[in-house]
Parts: C-alpha cells; sequence; structure tokens
C-alpha cells in the first residue's frame, strides 16, 4: 500500500514542471480579461466605428481610407475630416473617440516609469495636433500621456505607492480639444489628472468635473464644468453618463467590458458632483431649493466641446437664456410752463371836472334875474 502511494506521489511531482506552471498561468490570464490586460503595454489599437471620411495615415506608406477593424501601430495616426470621427479600441483595453478635424497620433513609450517595488511600467503617448479627442482608460491601465505639440501635455494618473504595478482601482476619463492656439481639457473621471505647461515647468491638478485652457502654451484657471449636461450636449464619451449605458448594446464584447469598467468611476463622479451642486443653488421662483443648471452656479460652459465639434448633424436643443427685462425708463419730469396773464391796463375814467356854481345874479336854471 505505502509503495503504492509513494509511486503515485512520484508521477504527481513529475507532473508539475515549469512548463505545466506556464501552461497554468496562460490558462488563468486568459480566462480572466482584466488580469491579462493590467500592466500590458499599448502596442496596437483596432477602428471600432467609423464615421464618414476617416483617413489612415500609416508610418512610411501611403495615406488611405480607414476601414474597420483595421490596426494601427507605433507612429501611425488617423485623420478625420468635418462631421467625421473614430473610435479606437487598445490591445489592453484603453478606448480613445477620436472627433471632426482631428489628427491623432500614436506614438512609441519613450519612457518607463519605476514603481517602488523596482518593476518598470511603460508610458504610452499619443499626439492630438488638431482637433478633439476622449480617453476612456479602464483601471489597471499604465501612465498615458496626450501631448498638444506648441502647447502642453496632459498625463494619466499613476499610483507610484502601489505594492503593485499598476495603477488606482479607479480609471481615467478626459477630454483634449485643441482649435488654433486654445486647448481645452477636462476630467470628468473620478481621478485627478496633471496638465502642463508648453516647456513642462508648470503644471496643474485637474479634479472631476473640472476644466482649464492653455493658450499660447500657458495654463489658465481651473474651472467647474455641469457634468450632467456634458453628456446630454456631447457624442464624445456618450455610454459613460447617467442613463446612457444602453448605448453600449451594439458595441463589440471587449469595448462593452471597457465602458462599463470606467462608467463605475463616471457615475461616482456625476453622482458626487450633483451633492456638490445643491449646496450652489439658489431659490427658484416658487422659493423652494432647485437643482436645475440654470438656477445653479456653474462658472463655466456647460459643453466643453461645442466649440470644438463640427455639429452641424446632431440636434440639439437651443439654450434657454434667461430674458432679460429692458431697464423700464421714467419719462423726464417737466414743470408746465407758467403762463403770466396778460397786464390789462385798468379802465381810464373820464376826469372829474368840479361843479360850476352859478353866479350869484344867476337863477339856477342859469337864466339871468329878473330886477323886479
Amino acid at each position: 500500500m505505502i509503495s503504492k502511494f509513494v509511486g503515485r506521489t512520484t508521477e504527481v511531482m513529475k507532473l508539475l514542471t515549469p512548463k505545466y506552471f506556464l501552461v497554468m498561468f496562460l490558462i488563468l490570464i486568459s480566462a480572466n480579461p482584466v488580469l491579462a490586460q493590467s500592466n500590458a503595454e499599448l502596442t496596437r489599437a483596432e477602428v471600432y466605428k467609423l464615421q464618414k471620411l476617416v483617413d489612415l495615415l500609416l508610418a512610411n506608406k501611403p495615406a488611405r481610407r480607414a476601414q474597420l477593424k483595421d490596426s494601427i501601430r507605433p507612429l501611425d495616426a488617423v485623420q478625420t475630416k468635418a462631421r467625421s470621427r473614430v473610435d479606437l479600441l487598445f490591445n489592453e483595453g484603453t478606448a480613445f473617440e477620436v472627433g471632426a478635424n482631428s489628427i491623432f497620433r500614436f506614438k512609441p513609450g519613450l519612457r518607463r516609469v519605476q514603481l517602488k517595488n523596482g518593476q518598470i511600467v511603460a508610458e504610452t503617448i499619443f499626439e492630438l495636433q488638431e482637433g478633439t479627442i476622449v480617453a476612456i482608460i479602464p483601471p489597471g491601465g499604465g501612465v498615458t500621456t496626450v501631448e498638444i505639440p506648441g502647447s502642453g501635455r496632459v498625463e494619466s494618473s499613476f499610483d507610484l505607492s502601489s505594492p503593485t504595478p499598476q495603477k488606482k482601482s479607479n480609471s481615467d476619463s478626459f477630454f483634449v480639444a485643441k482649435k488654433l492656439d486654445v486647448v481645452s481639457i477636462g476630467n470628468f473621471g473620478s481621478t485627478p489628472i496633471k496638465v502642463f505647461n508648453q516647456d513642462g515647468t508648470q503644471f496643474k491638478n485637474l479634479e472631476s468635473g473640472k476644466t482649464l485652457d492653455i493658450k499660447n502654451g500657458v495654463l489658465g484657471d481651473v474651472k467647474t464644468f455641469d457634468l450632467g449636461r456634458f453628456y446630454s450636449n456631447t457624442k464624445l464619451g456618450a455610454a459613460l453618463g447617467p442613463g446612457q449605458e444602453n448605448l453600449l448594446i451594439n458595441q463589440p464584447p471587449q469595448v462593452q467590458e471597457t465602458f462599463r469598467a470606467v462608467r463605475k468611476d463616471t457615475i461616482a463622479a456625476w453622482q458626487a458632483q450633483q451633492k456638490w451642486i445643491e449646496g450652489l443653488c439658489t431659490l427658484n421662483g416658487r422659493g423652494v431649493a432647485s437643482t436645475l443648471s440654470s438656477n445653479c452656479i456653474n462658472t463655466n460652459s456647460d459643453d466643453p466641446l461645442r466649440t470644438f465639434e463640427d455639429r452641424r448633424d446632431v440636434v440639439v436643443p437651443p439654450r434657454q437664456e434667461p430674458q432679460i427685462q429692458p431697464p423700464i425708463t421714467e419719462p423726464p419730469i417737466t414743470e408746465p410752463p407758467v403762463t403770466e396773464p396778460p397786464v390789462t391796463e385798468p379802465p381810464t375814467q373820464p376826469r372829474a371836472e368840479p361843479p360850476t356854481q352859478p353866479p350869484n345874479n344867476q337863477t339856477p336854471n342859469n337864466q339871468p334875474g329878473v330886477i323886479r
């Protein structure tokens, strides 16, 4: 009996070779997409959504019209025309949505980030020459940098204190919009991002629901934008806002997985802003608190992307601006003219002549006296 047990143990130990453990590890990571994507470098992307005219600018190859399932690799770029867009899904799960009139390039990672445990994680670099992009980075991704030539750059956050070579458990979601010499950056995720000026000597942390402009390479002030109205008014970033999960139904499975992982954080960021807005609301006409955007404090445009997208194909209800009543102009008070009554001369009385006494020798009838 003992010899049989020893024999079986020996057979089992022969199976537990390094090759066996390698096979089991590959099976585990293939069964867990999140584990498989974590700490992976971005090496390629695939076009999973295409609208109208988009060109594929391949490195060392002539440009051609992009098609669904086209691949782009480092040094490749995409260029969108008016009222066009292209959505890209990278190999580790990061998604980029590229709006109209944009040139977006995928650059190889030029920098490596060393964690406290000594492990190295690659940085992925993108370049936006013109237009608008939305970055949707799931939990566990590496450092993502978007460079804006002549203006500055944006970096996703990274937890250098983490004991494992991955980011914080939260995702990153932000937009970058460049038109001429002005760049607008907005964060609608739950993790802060860093925005650097042109020469990289200054940066500002951008929390959720915050935006700033870079003009001529100089960082502007940090402002607040309305996340709820952002989701309802823009097509880029759709499916990440409240009540928009049904927009994922027709997307590829891996795209759905990325968006659902990121939605947990974008919805949490939106809810946090709603609670914050409640403390800034004014009273409405009935004298009760109201959380309508029109009644609440808002320090910035409700739709940071509206200026930078060609949205002629999108029907958006016009914003209801409060009607400004013209000032009431009181008519000038004028004194009625004083009319002086005409001066009339008093009637001229005939001059009274003194009575004439008749002479003594005359009668009252002025007859001469009769001498008797």
